[in-house]
């Protein structure tokens, strides 16, 4: 019964949560017998167990970004701290393989540019028929011990979004027009792992710049999406690869004539975030949101009070997000949660205002604003 694979097992765990985690510990046992009363996978080795489970679970594909465990996580949050940190499990090493290999493939272009190829060759496979299928030669396996370990991890991930996403682990061969856009996926997810958002970003650029049907780039949807679940982790999660890769995607206004930052602000984006987006792109703080008619510094400036005390929490021990908190800070101990939270807008609205000065200035010419003002 496919329905049991969505059923909460134990701290809002489901079959599906606990497959995530469970591919990953089997990688580290090796390749030994399965275990009949437990589900067990192959890590990363996409077979035909877990391409099983995952045709099983998409008659309810939306349960893959919707169920949650008592934590806040859903399974694809689960694979991806599996590969991560297996201690979260009661796992012994602190530190994954596959962590340390992609992080060294993301210092090498290179390497990343080997692995995109890898990738696109076990995808191009895949597509075949079975029947037209080559299996793995000796010659094909010979590739560095980091690009066959982040390929087979990768391949796993990509049907688990592809599962989410479509409702079908089927593949197409890339370069088709309807090649699957995981950028796009990924940007609809309230969070992301900075780790799998980066090789993302690093292995698939060209669709910073690609549209969707409703003519919406990756940092749009991102953008209109729904904040963050967990604001107090400190993953910066997809919008900073985004944005320093392609700065220039900032400005491009969605169908309705919005900015992303003015998106991001609409949807109630944590300041830190907005920051993230203006400091890539300063420009933009000189235009008004065609919806609203308010300036970037504007728009931050009437987030609700309960938002910014929730932020204020998350990021508190990050430490200064810009300069005029660095004073005000010090006397936080002090003060009310409430004030706190004033003090961090005012030190957000503060450096908009010093980076693009002009923006006060035609607010107040333009007449928009001046109650705020």
């Amino acid at each position: 019964d496919p329905t049991l694979l969505w059923e909460p097992i134990r701290a809002g765990y489901t079959l599906m949560h606990l497959s995530a985690w469970w591919m990953r510990r089997q990688q580290l046992r090796g390749h030994g017998n399965m275990n009949t009363s437990t589900m067990v996978l192959q890590a990363a080795d996409c077979t035909d167990l877990w391409v099983w489970i995952l045709k099983q679970a998409c008659f309810q594909n939306e349960n893959f970004l919707s169920k949650y465990d008592k934590a806040g996580e859903t399974c694809i949050d689960c694979f991806m701290s599996a590969w991560i940190n297996g201690t979260k499990m009661g796992w012994s090493e602190p530190t994954s393989n596959f962590a340390r290999a992609a992080e060294k493939i993301l210092k090498s272009s290179q390497s990343i540019a080997m692995l995109r190829s890898k990738i696109d060759l076990q995808r191009q496979q895949e597509a075949l028929p079975v029947s037209k299928q080559q299996q793995p030669t000796t010659q094909s396996r010979q590739c560095p011990a980091d690009i066959f370990l982040v390929s087979r991890v990768w391949r796993a991930f990509d049907l688990l979004c592809r599962a989410a996403a479509l409702g079908s682990v089927d593949l197409i061969a890339p370069g088709s027009d309807n090649d699957f856009q995981i950028l796009a996926f990924l940007a609809k997810m309230s969070s992301c792992n900075s780790l799998f958002a980066r090789l993302a970003v690093a292995l698939f650029p060209e669709q910073l710049r690609q549209k969707d049907a409703d003519e919406l780039l990756p940092i749009h949807i991102w953008a209109q999406g729904s904040s963050a679940k967990k604001q107090e982790d400190d993953d910066a999660g997809l919008l900073s690869p985004m944005v320093r890769s392609c700065p220039e995607a900032t400005l491009v206004a969605l169908p309705n004539g919005q900015l992303p930052i003015h998106a991001a602000l609409s949807n109630e984006k944590t300041l830190r975030d907005v920051q993230e987006l203006w400091k890539s792109s300063p420009n933009m703080l000189g235009y008004a949101d065609p919806q609203t008619l308010f300036y970037p510094f504007a728009h931050a400036a009437h987030s609700s009070r309960t938002e910014l005390r929730g932020i204020l929490r998350g990021l508190q021990r990050r430490g200064p997000a810009v300069s005029l908190y660095d004073w005000l800070d010090a006397t936080r101990d002090t003060e009310s949660a409430e004030q706190e939270a004033s003090c961090y807008l005012l030190g957000c609205v503060y450096d908009m205002l010093r980076t693009n000065p002009q923006a006060l200035q035609d607010s107040l010419v333009s007449g928009d604003d001046a109650d705020l003002v």
